[in-house]
């Protein structure tokens, strides 16, 4: 079995938890220099720990599951976020969170954005501009039709074409799952997980339609 590296969190949300939101709002244009400081210094213990994790972890080939979102990759993999971005402005984003995704994109080797809910939609752009960024898992959050819906639809076709790979996760639902990839135009820069077959065979049917029929 792999030894999962545990979900650390970084930038804002770790800023945000150590100072309180709403006096981190206020620093955000007050204080600017001094959360930049802080970001820095955050991203730097970030990878102090991260790399002691990926040491233990990691297997003979370099590879490492991250236990967020039960990803892994060949290599320094990890999820990234920002859910305090549900408070600010997309500008206010590219100033102080996109920075940081950049520096941290580049020090690790596949990255996936935790992107959380109808106040992240805003910042989409931004995160399609950190080229770095490979991949993008996107949660509707409570109360929102779930990732199979077609309401998402333009926000995948935005992602993709702007180089991102998707992550999404939901509900077992083939009809709505097949729909998806072809909104999508076909399974390329897919990665779809599902739960709660009714039953191994129908899982299996699954599978078997997706090696037919997604390729």
């Amino acid at each position: 079995f792999m030894a999962n590296i545990p979900d650390l969190v970084e930038g804002l949300d770790i800023v945000a938890s150590l100072r309180g939101n709403d006096a981190l709002l206020f620093d955000l244009v007050d204080k600017p220099a001094w959360v930049h400081a802080c970001m820095d210094r955050v991203t730097d213990l970030y990878f102090t720990y991260y790399d002691r994790c990926y040491d233990l972890c990691k297997a003979d080939d370099g590879g490492v599951s991250f236990t967020a979102f039960q990803v892994w990759g060949p290599g320094r993999t990890a999820k990234l976020q920002c859910d305090f971005a549900a408070m600010i402005s997309p500008a206010m984003f590219a100033e102080f969170q996109s920075p940081c995704l950049r520096a941290m994109c580049r020090r690790l080797d596949f990255t996936v954005y935790h992107w959380d809910g109808p106040t992240a939609i805003p910042h989409l752009d931004n995160l399609i501009a950190i080229e770095e960024l490979n991949a993008i898992q996107w949660t509707p959050g409570a109360g929102a039709e779930d990732v199979w819906s077609a309401d998402w639809y333009p926000l995948y076709q935005r992602a993709l074409a702007g180089g991102k790979s998707l992550l999404l996760m939901g509900p077992f639902d083939p009809a709505r799952m097949d729909a998806t990839v072809r909104a999508c135009g076909g399974p390329r820069g897919l990665y779809l997980y599902t739960w709660g077959a009714p039953s191994e065979a129908e899982a299996r049917e699954l599978v078997t339609y997706a090696e037919k029929h997604w390729r």
